[in-house]
């Protein structure tokens, strides 16, 4: 165990815990935990050379110490919730000594032990009162080491995991960590102009955009893998999923059609949704996710947190691939533009009423509007985590990160990219009480077709979608 100094006896009671409040996004992580078992994000991280258990051990207790919400406990305040950073001394080493757990039985180096385990993980879920909210298991291998990373979303998002796992990198390879500052939460300063007096049109211009985008999804309908209504939320499913092509070769692909590779993807992953009974009228209608820490008035953006709002994007059925991607590059610009303007601030404001009608009444309103299939209709959503080689392996580094597979249990299928050597890998996870996993395993048979197809590595999309369409029948 990690030596602090402290001990039970010399200090029994911290008194200088700092408490954090939830911003609008933690409070809904917050009011739909119980029912789905909380918001984890489970990343797997494989590396490159082997590593002691100590080794890792310590650096898991280190990373608890630099990264102060990691050690926060769920309290209640007057009104609503709070985090309450734990000091950390004895007591977190005691908790931090049953967060990690190096785990018997499972080989390293077999992808489907690692998935099956991945998914026990993400299921499992972490504490958010007694004990930490995160959890680490270690596989231990001579060649291929694999470390497990379950946080729950109330300690921070994407960006936040990626900063965690840079960081954890670098312990591994003998570096120090400088402490991670704990932020203020809120992300008003991100959606609202500066100026008050300018408050009125912004909002005035949010309630317009928002009306011009119900009208125009209003005429679609939305593809979804979905077998079914469930009353109740039962498990999530995980697959692992790399691209099957490198990701200088996707990449060309994009930079030919003048886009980016998330735009290139989502176009994929739309045309794979379609090809299961897309028809005239239906689209994928996919949401995304962008950080706001871009939109804060400069010095002072947050460094650590929850700061990602998420917008939809439509793909309809019957356009061709330019067409396609044309188009969900305007709608990305678009959204970015109302962001960077600060028209999206009503839906933001609107979605802080969450504080004044609680958890209780939140979480009823979500599992009636679940019941009668009147949530709002999405395919899946995306987002992408950037490239780990540039985040977390660096140049001299003696251990680096071969594979970085991130997830997160959400309402939705969710596909997060991360891209690392040549590969686009995912850490795909669904609802399995909507969505059967031969379902699932289907979808993924027809992205690989169209992947195939567009990079010029198979003759036709529609043909290898056919047999994948098949053997799911079977």
């Amino acid at each position: 165990m990690r030596q602090t100094g402290h001990s039970p006896s010399a200090d029994p009671m911290p008194s200088h815990s700092p408490a954090v409040s939830l911003n609008r996004f933690e409070r809904q992580f917050l009011a739909i935990h119980d029912a789905l078992g909380g918001m984890i994000q489970t990343y797997v991280l494989a590396f490159d050379a082997p590593v002691e258990v100590p080794a890792m051990r310590q650096a898991f207790r280190a990373l608890v110490s630099a990264f102060p919400r990691l050690r926060c406990a769920l309290q209640p305040a007057w009104w609503t919730w709070r985090l309450q950073i734990l000091d950390d001394d004895w007591l977190v080493d005691q908790l931090a000594e049953d967060a990690f757990r190096v785990q018997p039985g499972v080989d390293a180096g077999s992808r489907e032990q690692v998935q099956a385990l991945h998914q026990q993980l993400i299921n499992d879920g972490t504490p958010t009162s007694r004990g930490l909210p995160v959890r680490g298991v270690f596989l231990p291998h001579a060649q291929r080491p694999v470390f497990l990373f379950s946080v729950h979303h109330l300690v921070g998002d994407g960006r936040s995991m990626m900063q965690m796992v840079a960081a954890l990198m670098r312990l591994l390879n003998g570096h120090a960590v400088a402490p991670v500052p704990i932020d203020r939460p809120g992300a008003f300063a991100s959606i609202l102009p500066a100026q008050a007096r300018a408050w009125l049109p912004a909002l005035w211009a949010s309630w317009r955009h928002a009306r011009e985008h119900r009208r125009e999804l209003g005429a679609l309908r939305a593809v979804r893998l979905q077998a079914r209504t469930a009353r109740r939320f039962s498990t999530v499913g995980v697959r692992h999923y790399d691209l099957p092509c490198p990701a200088s070769a996707f990449r060309a692909v994009a930079k030919r059609l003048g886009t980016s590779v998330n735009t290139l993807f989502n176009a994929a992953l739309a045309q794979a949704m379609l090809m299961h009974g897309g028809a005239r009228g239906d689209a994928a209608v996919l949401r995304i996710a962008v950080d706001l820490r871009r939109y804060f008035p400069e010095g002072r953006a947050p460094v650590f947190g929850n700061f990602v709002t998420t917008f939809l994007i439509a793909a309809p059925a019957g356009q061709d691939l330019a067409t396609r991607v044309a188009s969900l590059d305007e709608q990305v610009r678009r959204w970015l533009g109302r962001l960077e303007r600060h028209e999206m601030g009503l839906a933001h404001l609107l979605a802080e009423a969450q504080a004044l009608i609680g958890r209780k009444l939140y979480l009823s309103m979500l599992n009636g509007l679940r019941r009668r299939d009147a949530l709002p209709r999405q395919s899946a959503q995306t987002s992408n985590i950037g490239n780990a080689d540039r985040q977390a392996n660096e140049p001299d580094a003696r251990i680096k990160l071969v594979e970085l597979r991130p997830s997160v249990s959400n309402l939705t299928s969710m596909f997060p990219i991360s891209e690392i050597g040549d590969s686009l890998q995912l850490g795909v996870t669904w609802l399995r009480d909507e969505t059967d996993d031969q379902q699932m395993d289907a979808l993924l048979a027809r992205l690989d077709a169209v992947v195939l197809h567009w990079v010029g590595q198979a003759p036709s999309a529609a043909a290898a979608a056919a047999r994948a369409e098949q053997a799911f029948s079977a």
